[in-house]
């Protein structure tokens, strides 16, 4: 590890202390949240797939939507219905670019549905069943007011993905560098596009109450972006963009706890404020 990956693990650890120590499973979930962000982070950098990234943050507003309204009629959990739904999305995204559409003119097409029926779906639970639907906590992000058994889910799940992602990563930057060579060598390269459209379908979908609708396409987005300014190689890379995420989602919580206000706010505030000081000051 070089002296950058260590010196952010250092003050993520000071940081992170005090933020379980001021809610143990709600921080400590936002905080391992943070890590499956940054993990599909670089899945996302890596197999270039930024343009899905804003898709399928669309497509969480309206799968877990529909997901709280279905779950209000018929019952069950919110996620049987709104991962489905939310997937079904993302893979039509994929099937149209798989079919020659240019990626702009395939989330054009789904971004417009899903925008389209996701304003007729939020109106619909905001006027039907406003006791049981908060819009307010999707769009804004509301890790700390989650209950203890959604806190644990997203511990268990953010390890998970956090896991298979690692594990995966030399195939999946074999696959990013040179798909014909991959292809040549056996590798299955229609195996992990798959992987990278589910992968990033998941965590936009069931980890939107923690990150939020606008701040979840920034910690999706930047932690792999600003992390390759500061890297010198691959292997730097990727851990300074598993640590820069880390850093940010520590720090941002520690200034809700602080000054009030959302964490996610403050997460992204982080994140911008890495980005500029790359462009102030020679790091």
């Amino acid at each position: 590890m070089t002296f950058k990956v260590l010196l952010l693990i250092l003050l993520s650890v000071f940081l992170l202390i005090p933020c379980v120590l001021y809610d143990v499973y709600r921080g400590l979930a936002y905080i391992v949240v943070s890590l499956a962000f940054s993990a599909t982070s670089l899945l996302t950098y890596y197999r270039r797939l930024e343009f899905l990234v804003a898709e399928s943050v669309h497509s969480s507003l309206l799968a877990v939507t529909a997901g709280y309204i279905i779950e209000y009629y018929i019952g069950g959990n919110i996620y049987y219905y709104a991962l489905p739904i939310g997937l079904l999305l993302v893979y039509v995204t994929m099937a149209l670019v798989k079919k020659g559409f240019m990626q702009e003119k395939a989330i054009a097409i789904t971004s417009s549905l899903t925008l389209v029926l996701t304003i007729l779906l939020v109106h619909y639970a905001l006027t039907r069943i406003p006791m049981k639907y908060s819009l307010s906590s999707l769009l804004l992000g509301d890790p700390l007011l989650v209950s203890t058994s959604e806190a644990m889910f997203a511990i268990i799940l953010s390890l998970i993905v956090t896991f298979i992602i690692v594990l995966v990563f030399r195939r999946v930057l074999e696959v990013s560098v040179d798909e014909v060579s991959a292809l040549l060598a056996g590798i299955n390269v229609n195996f992990y596009d798959f992987f990278s459209y589910t992968l990033i379908g998941v965590v936009s979908i069931t980890l939107l109450k923690f990150a939020g609708y606008i701040a979840e396409h920034v910690m999706l987005l930047l932690p792999a972006s600003i992390a390759a300014l500061y890297s010198n190689n691959m292997r730097e890379h990727v851990w300074l963009g598993l640590v820069v995420g880390f850093f940010s989602a520590t720090s941002g919580l520690m200034l809700s706890i602080l000054l009030g206000g959302a964490p996610t706010g403050f997460t992204g505030l982080v994140l911008i404020l890495l980005l500029l000081l790359k462009y102030i000051v020679k790091v």
